[in-house]
């Protein structure tokens, strides 16, 4: 078991006015002690703007094949430190195990010689899976790592994210065909023939492709809120993540906090510390749900900016299909010109104009070759203009009947 001290600062910090030992890690805020430090480091690529250890921590390790509650890492406080207590998950260490001893001077001699041949494996083979390890390493795979047909898998309820079959997903279904699933899936039970998935739906989706009948799975008993949880923690660290998908993601994650007891500010910041983004950035995101969805698309494609995407959001349903119309006609939009709208001022601008280019695209234009199969040769333009003109009066007056 390892142990980690550090010193908190109290004239700040959350901590200090609740003590951690008190509180669910997962939605404890981070704070830093020179913000501003922080960013620069953070713009530097050293270092996140803000902290998201504990969930790290927590998460790293549930998803070990022999993690249990039992081996959950603890955080306690009080005024002038916290302390981190990171169970050892490879070995049954007792809990009166003596903080200064080493983990090499902790393990047996059989221990250590099993680590070295499984080291010198990892070192020469990249394709070794938790079938080889567990032989190596003589022991059994646990209860929580299974493998179960892929069709008893479904979708996260509700999932935020999309699973697109780009060349991304071409890329993964070949390796996946070439060598299986190597990361297990996180599902948890929904009855007794089918799994949720958590964390994994890409790799679901290309061993299906790839025609894969089972796949290994690690099972979690979690409740609705934690499972909403830990499924954005895990995908929202992607590396290319759409709007909508944060925005979704964000939403559902708030819910779960605030289902928790967490709310107001609090439960923002919570959502936002995972990916460095303070507790207004995060509402700003949630807001993007109120779009049309084609809207939406448009702020995906990067054709509208996000900051002129949240002011449009708060438009009404009508005054945000009003401003649709109007980029589907060609027009830009102006934050300005969406601020007047919400401020009830000079709101027929964009539907005047769209109106104005409405009609310029109606103009209709018959060639003078067609118009000469029904006129005599020494028809004027003139003379044929007065008998169209004439012919459309009386079919207007006519009830424009046919």
């Amino acid at each position: 078991m390892l142990q980690h001290k550090g010193i908190i600062n109290c004239s700040s910090s959350y901590e200090c006015r609740s003590f951690l030992q008190d509180r669910d890690p997962l939605t404890v805020p981070s704070t830093r002690r020179n913000p501003v430090l922080a960013d620069v480091f953070n713009r530097l690529g050293y270092m996140e703007r803000k902290g998201s250890g504990f969930g790290k921590i927590i998460s790293g390790y549930e998803f070990q094949i022999n993690y249990d509650e039992s081996k959950r890492p603890s955080f306690r406080s009080d005024r002038y430190q916290f302390t981190v207590v990171m169970p050892n998950l490879n070995y049954d260490v007792s809990q009166e195990f003596e903080e200064n001893k080493t983990m090499s001077e902790s393990m047996s001699e059989l221990e250590r010689t099993r680590m070295q041949i499984i080291l010198h494996y990892l070192n020469t083979n990249k394709e070794i899976n938790s079938s080889i390890a567990a032989k190596l390493l003589k022991v059994e795979i646990t209860d929580g790592l299974k493998e179960i047909d892929v069709d008893k898998l479904h979708d996260f309820s509700n999932y935020p994210f999309k699973v697109s079959d780009d060349e991304k997903m071409e890329e993964l279904t070949e390796s996946i065909r070439e060598r299986g699933v190597l990361l297990p899936i996180l599902v948890r039970k929904t009855n007794d023939e089918e799994y949720e998935i958590i964390s994994g739906h890409r790799r679901t989706h290309a061993a299906r492709l790839a025609g894969i009948e089972k796949v290994p799975v690690i099972i979690r008993e979690l409740s609705d809120d934690d499972a909403t949880i830990v499924m954005v923690d895990s995908n929202i660290q992607r590396e290319e993540i759409l709007p909508s998908e944060k925005a979704y993601a964000f939403q559902m994650k708030l819910e779960a906090i605030q289902h928790k007891g967490i709310k107001g500010e609090e439960s923002r910041e919570v959502v936002g510390e995972a990916n460095g983004l303070s507790g207004r950035q995060v509402s700003r995101y949630i807001k993007l749900t109120n779009l049309l969805p084609e809207l939406l698309e448009m702020v995906d494609e990067k054709k509208i900016a996000i900051k002129l995407a949240v002011e449009i959001a708060e438009l009404s349903e009508n005054e945000q299909q009003g401003i649709l119309d109007y980029f589907n006609l060609g027009y830009k939009v102006s934050l300005e010109q969406v601020k007047a709208i919400k401020n009830k001022e000079k709101s027929t601008d964009i539907i005047e104009r769209s109106e104005e280019k409405t009609q310029q695209s109606a103009k209709v234009t018959i060639s003078r070759k067609k118009l000469k199969q029904y006129f005599p040769e020494n028809y004027t333009k003139a003379e044929m203009e007065n008998i169209i003109y004439q012919l459309l009066e009386k079919w207007k007056s006519d009830g424009y009947d046919i």
